[in-house]
């Protein structure tokens, strides 16, 4: 290893370079211009940025190979495209809630080196409230509590 090597900074730097190439997607796949990204630094493993655009903010989340195994598990990656159909519906039928951007209602998209994301408009979540849910939009979610909201 040369002198100065910081494994974080190699870390920061990819994530970079994620940003930098999602960023072209956006431009190519959905003529957005993405004018700032900002990690998201929640989670574990998935990398998410909150993107600042010619048209507003959105939300990437990037699926982390060795977490989802999208690539080599079809049906992983059927069963997160049917959730982000579900939160586009919600959102559709007027339910305050991030809706993916699609394209031809397919909500995960790759970039042309393979990385796996999905992408929503932004909405400013609740951190630590501790809420009973109840009924929402018609939908009744019983015995659930929710801490933090967060995509």
């Amino acid at each position: 290893m040369s002198k100065g090597f910081d494994s974080c900074q190699m870390t920061y730097e990819r994530k970079e370079s994620w940003a930098e190439e999602i960023a072209a997607h956006l431009k190519e796949r959905f003529g957005l211009y993405v004018r700032d990204a900002v990690l998201v630094d929640k989670g574990w493993l998935n990398v998410k940025w909150k993107m600042e655009t010619d048209q507003g903010l959105i939300f990437v989340k990037y699926y982390h190979p060795e977490r989802y195994k999208l690539h080599t598990h079809p049906d992983r990656r059927r069963a997160v495209e049917k959730t982000l159909q579900l939160q586009y519906g919600l959102n559709k039928a007027g339910i305050p809630y991030p809706s993916p951007i699609h394209d031809n209602l397919k909500f995960i998209h790759e970039t042309r080196s393979g990385l796996l994301l999905t992408v929503q408009n932004w909405v400013d979540g609740l951190e630590d409230r501790g809420v009973e849910v109840g009924e929402i939009g018609g939908f009744t979610v019983e015995g659930c509590q929710s801490s933090t909201f967060m995509i």
